[in-house]
């Protein structure tokens, strides 16, 4: 079963912080809704590129690109991911009643989240401000369907995959202690204050749960990131103002980021915000990136045609590489895709041609091409999610 409270996922192009989240405001934030804290919750995406820190790591077009992107143009950029904090099954229990949702707590997280760039990987969502959004309501061995119907240290059992239409009901069941055999996070007792993970032990192929150590307000020069060791794993996480710098021995410490205008290594450091390491004709340094948003625009290596626009540096000059988004039309299949072609439509990989999504049952490799946004993994046609009750 699929981990259905998931962290805002950040593109693999930023995958290398860790997990930066923007300082925007969210106080005042509508989370009267399920789904309307989703939505609040995805739009801090575009926020993390003007406040934080990165390690270039190639992607210093992307990040002059989501610069150059009106809320609006982020906001569809960003739907061409799968940026969730739930997924639609939440909204579906929390309706029935087998999962209860606080406002107040997903104002709280959302407040939590808008003021860090540097949010652990394991805890988040179970310990905190964050723990408190979905609260389960069924006890152990009562029949559940997904996690978080379950009520206190518990966990589903129910052996339900993605788009599994047979609904078999599972039980809520005691978490594993550390230690046990598992198969998934979602199975193991959860710290009071740090997190745990099945995680395979040094020297072993087995996953067993086991107890992650969260070190938090690290200073430059300490370890930061995850280690795993025979005695278990920790994550620490480095101050605000820091990152965390992997080196070639793959040790991560803290660190400030580079000085701007300084020399930089592209593979690991990172500089200020809205700063790229990048060669601007005399080596690799921290340098100013600006988003050119028309096209005949001149370009180099500080000034980025904005792919998510569809525009790209030819000759010193930013042109059009793609159509007006409507049917026919031509189409990139990159991470701007989602840019590129109108509602209703999907750029085709084969053609590169704007084509119309495609109805239940039609064949598919992934939901960017359905109507359903769904496309099953098995059968690989587009298909309606059934949720199970």
């Amino acid at each position: 079963m699929r981990n259905h409270l998931r962290l805002l996922v950040i593109a693999s192009f930023t995958s290398s912080c860790a997990l930066a989240f923007g300082a925007c405001t969210s106080s005042g934030s509508d989370t009267g809704t399920v789904t309307a804290f989703d939505a609040h919750f995805a739009s801090f995406f575009c926020d993390i590129y003007h406040s934080c820190s990165f390690r270039s790591e190639g992607g210093g077009v992307q990040l002059a690109g989501i610069i150059g992107l009106s809320a609006e143009q982020c906001e569809r950029y960003s739907s061409g991911f799968d940026f969730k904090f739930h997924t639609p099954d939440i909204a579906t229990y929390v309706e029935e009643g087998s999962i209860l949702y606080s406002p107040s707590a997903a104002q709280a997280c959302l407040d939590e989240v808008a003021s860090l760039c540097n949010v652990p990987r394991i805890g988040m969502f179970t310990t905190g401000v964050c723990a408190g959004v979905f609260t389960g309501t069924r006890a152990i061995g009562a029949p559940c369907f997904i996690d978080q119907q379950c009520a206190g240290e518990a966990f589903c059992n129910a052996a339900i995959e993605e788009n599994n239409k047979t609904c078999t009901p599972g039980a809520c069941t005691a978490r594993l202690t550390s230690g046990a055999i598992c198969t998934r996070d979602e199975q193991c007792t959860r710290a009071p204050n740090g997190g745990s993970e099945c995680g395979y032990d040094v020297g072993s192929s087995n996953r067993t749960c086991r107890t992650v150590a969260l070190n938090v307000d690290l200073q430059v020069g300490e370890v930061c990131g995850q280690v795993a060791s025979v005695s278990g794993a920790s994550e620490g996480v480095c101050a605000a103002g820091l990152y965390c710098r992997r080196s070639a021995s793959d040790v991560s410490v803290c660190a400030a980021p580079v000085a701007d205008n300084a020399t930089c290594d592209p593979a690991f450091d990172a500089c200020s915000p809205q700063f790229a390491c990048a060669d601007d004709g005399t080596g690799p340094k921290c340098i100013r990136l600006e988003s050119v948003n028309t096209a005949g625009g001149a370009c180099d290596a500080r000034r980025i045609c904005n792919v998510f626009l569809g525009l790209t540096c030819t000759a010193g000059a930013c042109v059009s590489a793609i159509g007006n988004g409507s049917s026919g039309a031509g189409c990139r299949v990159n991470e701007a895709a989602a840019l590129d072609c109108n509602a209703g439509l999907y750029c085709d990989d084969t053609t590169m041609h704007c084509v119309a999504l495609k109805p239940d049952g039609t064949a598919c490799v992934s939901g960017q091409e359905c109507v359903s946004r769904d496309c099953d993994y098995l059968a690989h046609v587009c298909v309606t999610r059934t949720y199970c009750h």
